[in-house]
């Protein structure tokens, strides 16, 4: 499964058009239905190599018109996209087929599934409510979030049935495909900050890359790549999160490992700090005082080690002074500027704008993705004319979107999560901790980003972990 995975990302990369990708797509899980002759397998090692790409049928849908904004990196107004990508196709099909499976084997509803069904529920009849967006985009968008808990379900109660040598397939297979994502995600990031521009993929989310200095905090002097993203801040909180991820199977898996001799890790490193997201700089800080507690001695060991000379010492003395120049420039931009339409300005205007839609839609909310088309509606300050994006804190965008009832269900599932995980995890203190600096990282992001969603990728892998019960006991 895994060498079918690799294949399959790789040659994504060289289509030459989204009809060339759909096809790709559709060959790919003809393989895994080839070779396992299992329709649940195609489901369990298919759907997630599908979720990597976001290529598709494009829809665009124009909510401002370019006369009612007043900033000049949105020349052609402000408008939401939506994509019909064969993901939410297959997804379709998950949900039917786990249907039929889970009438014919009576397959429970565990605690945590329950949550999060009633969670997706919750924002589609709040996005629903509002009509800002056609109601097939919204029912498209509900499909594809409903269809990833489905998977969650399905690959939960595969773990949970399947023998021991399934169990340990599955996990090396998911640990091999977050690594190979990682470096193809951190490859088009060094890629593209080499060039100065977008390759051209079929895989890249915009052709354009991020206005060099444009930002209310930057220099300029380096450019920001976004990889396979459609912004440099979602491109290291993706990265970062599927690095944590990969830490968190292959600790549980081998129970320590020296992550100081993973050379491949140099990659996603440099790409982070190319990418100069101050929120993840920021959340990578738990995880280094994770390290720093309970391997203090294997660092200081490790260090004491270590012999550089020729090429490697001038390699480790370049990547330590882009460090310290890149980190130092952008937190002393951010500190020193706080004026009219600076980062700090914009950011709580916007929260201003966010309580007063808070206030106006407190139960439902304004829908999930409503928040810039009701927002510039509703704003009597003005800044959504100058800023027409989302309030850039996770949990605000939440409340604003999904509305009390909404916020009520994701944090009763992270309670209820972080309680089995904690249970789950009792015999290892150092996984527990693991974890529990991950969400650290997490929900560091969220409250310096417009980042509302809940069940990323380390979630994932947690609540799969939570899944292998046989192992984890």
């Amino acid at each position: 499964m895994t060498k079918l995975a690799v294949i399959y990302l790789v040659m994504c990369l060289f289509l030459p058009n989204t009809k060339f990708y759909f096809l790709w797509s559709a060959i790919y899980i003809l393989a895994i239905l080839i070779k396992t002759k299992s329709w649940e397998k195609v489901v369990v090692f298919g759907y997630w190599p599908l979720l990597v790409y976001y290529v598709g049928q494009l829809y665009v849908f124009r909510v401002i018109q370019p006369e009612e904004l007043n900033h000049p990196l949105y020349p052609d107004g402000r408008s939401l996209f939506f994509k019909l990508t064969p993901t939410l196709l297959f997804g379709v099909a998950v949900i039917i087929s786990f249907l039929a499976k889970a009438i014919v084997d009576r397959v429970k509803a565990e605690g945590l599934i329950i949550v999060l069904l009633l969670a997706v529920l919750s924002g589609f009849i709040s996005a629903m409510g509002q009509g800002v967006i056609p109601w097939w985009v919204q029912t498209g968008n509900f499909i594809s979030d409903l269809s990833l808990i489905i998977w969650l379900w399905w690959v939960r109660n595969y773990l949970k049935n399947g023998s021991k040598n399934e169990r340990e397939y599955f996990w090396i297979y998911f640990s091999s495909l977050l690594k190979v994502l990682i470096l193809i995600g951190s490859a088009l990031v060094l890629i593209q900050g080499i060039k100065g521009s977008a390759l051209g993929l079929v895989v890249e989310q915009s052709g354009v890359l991020p206005y060099s200095g444009a930002g209310s905090d930057e220099s300029g002097w380096l450019v920001r790549p976004i990889g396979l993203w459609s912004h440099a801040n979602i491109a290291a909180y993706s990265i970062l999160l599927q690095m944590w991820s990969w830490l968190l199977i292959e600790f549980w898996r081998n129970k320590r490992i020296n992550i100081l001799w993973k050379n491949w890790l140099i990659f996603p490193v440099v790409a982070l700090i190319w990418l100069q997201s101050r929120s993840v700089f920021l959340a990578m800080v738990p995880i280094l005082g994770w390290a720093g507690y309970f391997y203090k001695r294997d660092i200081l060991a490790s260090g004491q080690k270590i012999r550089v000379g020729g090429w490697r010492l001038e390699l480790v003395i370049a990547v330590m002074l882009l460090v310290a120049v890149v980190i130092s420039d952008r937190f002393w931009n951010s500190v020193t500027n706080f004026g009219s339409y600076s980062d700090w300005d914009t950011r709580s205007k916007l929260i201003s704008v966010a309580t007063r839609l808070v206030g106006h839609h407190l139960w439902w909310g304004v829908g999930s993705g409503n928040f810039i088309p009701v927002a510039f509606r509703e704003d009597l300050t003005g800044v959504v004319k100058t800023f027409p994006e989302s309030v850039h804190n996770g949990w605000m965008l939440i409340l604003a979107e999904q509305g009390l009832a909404g916020m009520t269900v994701w944090l009763v599932f992270l309670g209820v999560f972080i309680r089995k995980w904690w249970n789950f995890s009792r015999s290892n203190i150092k996984l527990r901790w693991l974890l529990m600096v991950v969400l650290i990282s997490q929900l560091t992001v969220m409250m310096f980003q417009p980042f509302s969603s809940i069940l990323t990728v380390n979630i994932v892998v947690a609540m799969l972990l939570l899944g292998d019960e046989a192992k984890g006991s």
